[in-house]
């Protein structure tokens, strides 16, 4: 029977600080500033009649410390600053979002390529109604069907590519985007 793995041994930081890194800056500092309000507790305490190496050391801790809290500081300070841009950012690309949305739609293309098809497909069934002839005259339906439905299609289709090129062409020009390739 196989023995259950042993537990780790390594000291955590929530067992050292009686926090865990999920806490805020704010608390790591305040815990850094009571065991720097320790440190001069037992220097002063520790007084005169001690060893210079010894009240040296305990200096060298307490230097460290301070640093440790600077450097704190200067990473709460850089956490905001990223935190601002952050909603700038987002601010921004909303602002950009409706705009982009609120650009019309063009609409008649849309309903001029959907007619095409369907008069497309409806000479489909004129060719399949009238029993697949061969070049006659009963094949001039079917071919008048297909000319105007494929000619309203490719109209729409090409509005519609006119459409979304001056939208890019705007929104380049307005949020001055560079496409690779294109200056």
């Amino acid at each position: 029977m196989a023995e259950p793995p042993a537990q780790p041994t390594s000291v955590t930081l929530d067992q050292i600080f009686g926090k865990g890194f999920r806490t805020t800056l704010l608390a790591w500092r305040e815990t850094i500033h009571g065991y720097d309000s320790d440190l001069v507790v037992g220097l002063n305490l520790m007084g005169e009649a001690k060893t210079q190496e010894a009240r040296d050391a305990f200096n060298n801790l307490r230097r460290k410390i301070w640093d440790l809290e600077r450097q704190l500081s200067q990473v709460e300070e850089f956490v905001e600053s990223v935190k601002e841009i952050l909603e700038v950012r987002k601010a921004e690309a909303e602002y950009k979002t409706t705009i982009v949305n609120a650009w019309p739609a063009d609409l008649v293309a849309e309903r001029v390529s959907y007619l095409g098809t369907g008069i497309l497909a409806a000479g489909g069934a004129a060719y399949a109604l009238s029993g697949y002839p061969s070049v006659s005259y009963v094949l001039l339906p079917t071919l008048v069907l297909w000319g105007v439905g494929l000619g309203l299609l490719l109209f729409g289709i090409s509005r519609l590519v006119k459409n979304q090129r001056a939208r890019f062409a705007f929104f380049r020009r307005q949020f001055a985007l560079e496409i690779e390739g294109r200056a």
